[in-house]
């Protein structure tokens, strides 16, 4: 389990962080980006969560794949004679199906070639074709049970579903078969030790506990600039409204963090990249 935890921490944090970067230094030169990530890992469905992640390319299959292929005659014609044959709900779900399960399919196979992308971009497609399709449903179920969807608690849970969602989308990719990816998904149910996030650390890339906790607090760090961004809007126009003397002491602060903290060296290039694969 903690080797798809890291891995997922590393992913976004590669990515974001690259992206972060890139967006910082063109606006040193007065180049404004578009925002390709805010906060995904505070999505509440898998559909939103994909609005959050990769914004441009989630656009640009929208505009491209999902737009024209909803927008076909072919389609609706199709759609039409489903209509008359099983009714409107049928057709609905047709025209649903269809759309959502090509920008998936074709997702899958843009990240790689491999199996394991064609089943992660069917992963995807299914889930939020099935909660879009069935999602009057799902509504009835919730309200078989005492939930108040409203309350706070409802909300975490919901964003603690999405991340678990992501993480079996990442076993998907990591494992090379079906049975790996059994395997690992038993593994997980059947042997959860906390005490085993270390070594899973170590494993991937002989880190020793002092880094693991730097980089444990870094994504903490991380996961409270998100949430506070989501209730107060940007961080960075918050610090820049502050006093003189604590705005200076928390900007010397980030200078100086990976300067201190930071690993260099031959080892540490570009290559190393997580998202360079993709």
């Amino acid at each position: 389990m903690w080797v798809v935890v890291l891995s997922v921490i590393e992913l976004y944090f590669d990515f974001s962080g690259y992206m972060d970067i890139a967006e910082g230094i063109s606006q040193m030169f007065g180049i404004v980006l578009t925002r390709n990530f805010r906060h995904p890992f505070l999505s509440r469905t898998a559909a939103e969560f994909w609005r959050r992640w990769h914004i441009t390319l989630g656009l640009w299959f929208r505009d491209y794949i999902y737009l024209p292929v909803c927008t076909s005659a072919r389609l609706a014609r199709i759609s039409a004679g489903i209509k008359k044959a099983y009714g409107k709900r049928a057709a609905r779900a047709f025209l649903a199906f269809v759309p959502l399960f090509v920008v998936w399919i074709l997702t899958g196979l843009w990240h790689g070639t491999g199996f394991q992308y064609l089943v992660w971009g069917i992963y995807w497609g299914g889930i939020i074709t099935i909660s879009t399709v069935f999602a009057p449903e799902f509504q009835k179920l919730s309200g078989l049970f005492p939930i108040d969807t409203g309350h706070a608690v409802w909300a975490v849970v919901q964003v603690v579903r999405t991340c678990v969602i992501y993480g079996i989308a990442r076993i998907i990719v990591l494992c090379a078969c079906f049975s790996d990816i059994w395997n690992v998904l038993q593994s997980i149910l059947l042997d959860f030790r906390v005490h085993k996030a270390v070594a899973a650390f170590q494993s991937l890339g002989n880190i020793d506990l002092l880094n693991f906790f730097l980089i444990i607090s870094g994504a903490l760090a991380c996961g409270l600039v998100s949430i506070y961004e989501e209730k107060r809007g940007s961080l960075r126009a918050g610090i820049a409204a502050l006093p003189a003397i604590p705005r200076w002491v928390i900007y010397s602060l980030l200078i100086l963090a990976p300067v201190y903290l930071g690993i260099y060296g031959t080892g540490n290039t570009s290559s190393t990249f997580a998202y360079i694969h993709f």
